[in-house]
């Protein structure tokens, strides 16, 4: 995003270009590995916002509203203690490390960790609302949440005010794999998510979008 911001700034002198990452945790870019892909892809994003930029503009007017909760997502039952103090052993540090921690808490009688997750909406005037959740959030919920806010004109956010972890869909979950699983580890937390998760954060996103209409 450095080198769009680099082409953008330069093109347009005076202006500030700021990136939002959207919500495509489990996309990536192709190519990808190289500092030249990097730029390339940079130069082509830039291209796309000059492309815009030479179209007649729609205006954004109206009152700021903002609503914000944050939701407790649903993680699967957490191991036993014999499976973490296997897991304290292993080779890899990242596994060792989680495990340490768990049996730690449990050692000091505390609830396991979970995962309470931050979610808003800003809209402003009938023209543009802000979409916003926390975590690497996956594209399946890009793909709901435009369809269902589509007359509210949304723009998607994720990554927002915090990265808990990876934020999979009901589809992901069932496939397993990285973002659905081993994930996890590195973020120091035993899973996967339940699969109603998806349903649980479209149900309150859509009641945060509702309150400012």
């Amino acid at each position: 995003m450095a080198y769009a911001r680099q082409h953008l700034e330069s093109l347009y002198p005076g202006a500030v270009a700021i990136y939002l990452t959207g919500m495509g945790a489990d996309s990536n870019p192709s190519p990808r590995g190289a500092l030249l892909d990097a730029k390339r892809h940079g130069l082509e994003l830039a291209g796309a916002v000059c492309g815009v930029l030479n179209r007649p503009l729609t205006p954004v007017r109206g009152p700021c509203k903002v609503a914000y909760t944050e939701v407790d997502l649903p993680l699967a039952e957490p191991p036993t203690r014999e499976q973490l103090e296997k897991d304290a052993q292993s080779q890899d540090p990242h596994i060792r490390h989680r495990a340490a921690a768990y049996l730690q808490r449990l050692a000091e009688g505390k609830t396991m960790p979970g995962v309470r997750l931050p979610l808003a909406a800003v809209r402003l005037g009938d023209d543009l609302t802000f979409i916003a959740m926390g975590g690497e959030v996956v594209v399946d919920y890009a793909t709901r949440f435009k369809r269902l806010f589509a007359a509210d004109h949304p723009w998607l956010i994720g990554y927002a005010f915090e990265v808990p972890c990876y934020i999979p869909s009901a589809r992901i979950i069932k496939e397993g794999g990285y973002e659905a699983e081993s994930s996890l580890i590195y973020y120091g937390l035993y899973g996967p998510f339940r699969c109603r998760v998806e349903e649980l954060l479209i149900q309150k996103m859509s009641e945060l979008v509702a309150s400012l209409r």
